[in-house]
């Protein structure tokens, strides 16, 4: 599959544009701290005539909020499929969720004649947009006594999930993943009703994987173009092919043979497990940060490595063409291969639009998320959909329970049993 969405630019204005961006985007999760505003006893949504386009809308800071202290929800949990590893950061509940530092969820809201909006913001300090991506020989995981050998997919992503009832046991849930509906300006429309299952039409994603299991490695790689995107909500952006790949070609390369010419060229200074210790000299450039080699095109990591002041440039210039593909294709997926493709989602999977105060052109894990998130979920008070809950503002309230979870597939903190209230409209 190869989207056709993009529009081709320079290194330097990629950066560009990127630090552009931050710099809009920069505001501190305590500024959406309440000023002057009103705690109300449950989530109360207010009428408005001119509904918020973004999350800088300024109502955001002075509306009543309501807050919720998340206590744990579900814990302990690993998953049972061979292949998925180290999936689980809150696998010990509000100790490990944020590293136990602690959180609460504020929302606001508010709604029109077609519309309910509603904002939250929390406290995570730390950026997770990975979510299933291959690794190739990968980490092991402490917790489980699958083989790391070969093909698994590794890593979870940050989400936030709403649960709000239908009725005769069933739950609309609104997902913001950061690793799977973010980059495209929308959240993730499930519902519940025994097993979760997607709504109707195209979700926001589709797995990368040459079959259904998670040994099988990736069938498509990013194609080396600037992934840049018009969303509907939240506009221009550009996704970074460290964790993303929406612009998507064919995977190239055999990973086996390329770690072969590694081990025989390369491991002597970057280590024989990449990580930048090597048997005769230690580079201390490591392949392994989640991320940070995967974000090079092929044609990019050709220059990169084929320089004069790089002590592998003639072992580099030896080589086949076949085998520096391969070669580049052990980097990768040391780096790690994202584990989905992302696509422009249509039918009622397309409901609930979402935007976040991520800078998504380039993702640094290592830097701490100061900001916080803050979401702003958008969606039609009647979808006219089966799948979706009715939000009916004559009839006052709907119920919800929310979710959080920090770089895990499983185990969440949230709470349970709140209300959403819509407040009629002032004569």
């Amino acid at each position: 599959m190869k989207a056709t969405n993009y529009k081709l630019f320079s290194v330097e204005k990629l950066l560009a544009l990127s630090f552009i961006s931050f710099i809009l985007s920069s505001c501190t999760y305590q500024e959406f701290e309440p000023a002057g505003a009103k705690l109300t006893p449950q989530l109360t949504a207010y009428y408005t005539e001119q509904p918020p386009s973004s999350i800088k809308d300024p109502r955001w800071r002075s509306l009543n909020y309501y807050t919720i202290t998340v206590s744990d929800q579900v814990t302990g949990q690993k998953p049972a499929d061979d292949g998925i590893l180290n999936t689980y950061g809150t696998f010990n509940g509000l100790s490990s969720f944020n590293k136990g530092l602690g959180t609460e969820v504020l929302l606001r809201a508010l709604y029109d004649d077609t519309n309910v909006y509603i904002f939250a913001s929390w406290n995570d300090e730390s950026f997770s947009p990975a979510n299933h991506n291959w690794y190739y020989n990968g980490p092991a995981d402490s917790k489980k006594g699958d083989n790391g050998t070969g093909w698994t997919r590794q890593r979870s992503d940050d989400k936030l999930q709403f649960n709000f009832d239908m009725g005769a046991g069933k739950k609309d849930v609104w997902q913001w993943s950061l690793g799977l509906s973010e980059p495209v300006g929308y959240a993730l429309d499930m519902m519940l009703n025994g097993s979760l299952l997607p709504d109707a039409g195209t979700m926001p994603y589709f797995e990368n994987e040459l079959d259904d299991t998670n040994r099988s490695g990736p069938k498509y790689e990013w194609d080396g173009t600037s992934q840049t995107l018009n969303r509907e909500l939240g506009g221009y952006t550009i996704l970074d092919p460290g964790f993303y790949v929406l612009n998507s070609t064919d995977y190239l390369g055999d990973v086996v043979n390329g770690d072969a010419e590694y081990q025989l060229h390369c491991a002597k200074c970057h280590g024989v497990n990449g990580d930048g210790a090597g048997y005769d000299y230690e580079s201390g450039v490591s392949f392994r940060l989640p991320g940070s080699f995967s974000r090079i095109s092929r044609s990019g990591m050709d220059s990169h490595i084929d320089r004069p002041d790089h002590d592998g440039q003639g072992y580099w210039n030896a080589m086949t063409a076949e085998q520096k593909e391969d070669v580049k294709t052990r980097l990768y997926s040391w780096s790690g291969i994202p584990g989905n493709v992302l696509q422009v989602p249509a039918g009622s999977s397309a409901d609930i639009k979402a935007i976040s105060n991520v800078v998504l052109g380039k993702i640094d894990i290592i830097k701490k998320n100061t900001n916080g998130y803050q979401v702003m979920f958008v969606r039609k008070l009647n979808t006219g959909n089966a799948d979706d809950a009715v939000f009916s503002p004559k009839d006052g309230l709907i119920d919800f329970d929310i979710y959080l979870y920090d770089n895990d597939d499983l185990n969440s903190v949230g709470s349970t049993g709140h209300s959403l209230f819509f407040k009629p409209k002032s004569n």
